[in-house]
């Protein structure tokens, strides 16, 4: 019983709330289907207290009334007409009031009325200055009549006024008041909470955007160098008829040039991480075919080093396909270039626990020194030289930044010539995670 009462209110205060009204519009809909909700226990309360004492049909009259001002309020909100239901509910609202006020005289303490038609008012109005202004001057004008009116004018209903009557009124501008000052409140906290983080992801962002640039730029600088100077000496020689020299500065040309490709390229996998609108699609994807997806995209690597990947079976997740690709590419690659071994090897399971699912993927690689573990993870940050291995320094941030973005962490187990296991701690999945068959590659 109590959950189907839940039920119920739910679906009322949800009346008209659709995902495409931003925060604001929607806090208001729903407030206006509370005041609906917390009108209709008063107005039941009234009927039965009617029915069973006086049964007077003003009172009948007068709850026809109230219940007319809710269904047309909540219909609406139903055809998505959210101003027309807030004009209704407070412009017959204060009409209403004014009524009651002429025909029962002050003894029904109607006063908290006009209070919290004002304080709702300037909530749903706050931003609109013609409706603010006019509907406000509306209630003071209502309340200054009614007074005035009542100094030449004996109310009908003087000496027929239920005794709950002002009870009921007085109990629903309690709530009504409650209601909007809580939720006032609430939404200021919520914004507050919401501009601190935003703020703080905007000056990390700034920060990360003013490294980048830095980095990024003394990257670029070093290739474009041996560019412009490779092409004056091969100018020069050319000039002299000296054509020996210049197959060689003709292949650091485009070893260069090539080295520029390679972190452009990484630059632009790395802005698209930082791009939320583009990476914020997500799915159930099973990470074992993602596995082989990439097997098929390095497929001349493993061919070419007699590598090989080992898949002990890993979990469905919910995730970006593309951020997860980028993910396991990038350590799979690694695990395979800075590798010596006749038979690189890539090995790759998981393990699932209460608050984690730990993904581990393990090389048997160069390694890593233990000193360099937390640097690896930098951006554009090299152990090696270009003419060692060719990289950018770039792939292990990508990595860092996408497990990040899943409130996720990253962390090595290195040591030289031992290879390599990076293990990726990730939250649960969001959805019911059902383990996918073992495979091995």
């Amino acid at each position: 019983m109590k959950g189907k009462i839940i039920e119920l209110y739910q679906r009322i205060i949800g009346i008209g709330v659709t995902k495409e009204l931003d925060f604001s519009v929607r806090r208001q809909v729903e407030l206006v289907n509370h005041f609906t909700i917390i009108t209709i226990p008063g107005l039941v309360f009234h009927l039965l207290y009617n029915f069973f004492g006086p049964n007077d049909t003003k009172e009948y009259f007068i709850s026809i009334v109230l219940s007319s001002i809710i269904i047309t309020t909540l219909t609406f909100n139903y055809f998505k007409k959210y101003k027309s239901a807030q004009i209704t509910i407070t412009l017959i609202s204060i009409l209403a009031a004014g009524m009651l006020h002429v025909l029962s005289g002050i003894s029904l303490r109607i006063e908290p009325m006009y209070i919290v038609l004002t304080l709702v008012i300037c909530y749903f109005f706050y931003n609109q200055n013609t409706i603010l202004t006019s509907l406000l001057s509306l209630i003071l004008i209502v309340y200054v009549l009614v007074h005035i009116s009542l100094i030449f004018y004996t109310p009908i209903y003087k000496d027929q006024i239920i005794p709950s009557a002002p009870y009921s009124y007085f109990l629903v501008a309690y709530l009504a008041t409650i209601l909007v000052t809580l939720r006032v409140l609430r939404e200021n906290q919520r914004y507050n909470k919401k501009y601190t983080t935003q703020n703080k992801i905007l000056i990390e962002k700034n920060d990360e955007l003013n490294r980048f640039t830095n980095i990024a730029s003394h990257d670029l600088k070093s290739p474009i160098r041996n560019i412009v100077s490779f092409s004056d000496l091969i100018e020069r020689n050319l000039n002299r008829s000296n054509y020996d020299d210049i197959p060689e500065y003709l292949k650091i040309i485009k070893t260069s040039a090539k080295q520029m490709q390679y972190l452009i390229e990484d630059i632009l996998e790395f802005s698209k991480i930082n791009n939320e609108e583009q990476n914020n699609t997500k799915k159930r994807i099973d990470l074992n075919k993602l596995v082989n997806k990439i097997k098929a995209i390095l497929v001349s690597e493993l061919d070419g080093k007699n590598g090989q990947i080992i898949n002990q079976g890993l979990p469905n997740y919910y995730c970006n396909e593309l951020e997860f690709t980028i993910l396991f590419q990038n350590l799979i690659q690694n695990g395979i270039k800075y590798n010596e071994r006749k038979k690189p090897t890539i090995e790759i399971w998981y393990k699932e626990q209460a608050d984690s699912i730990k993904i581990y993927i393990k090389d048997n690689g160069i390694g890593i020194e233990q000193a360099y573990h937390q640097q690896v993870f930098d951006l554009f940050k090299r152990l090696h030289t270009n003419e060692v291995y060719e990289g950018t320094g770039v792939g292990l941030s990508l990595c860092k930044k996408i497990v990040s973005k899943y409130k996720g962490q990253i962390e090595i187990q290195s040591a030289l010539q031992m290879g390599s296991t990076f293990i990726i701690t990730l939250p649960p999945c969001p959805t019911e995670n059902t383990k996918s068959p073992k495979a091995a590659l």
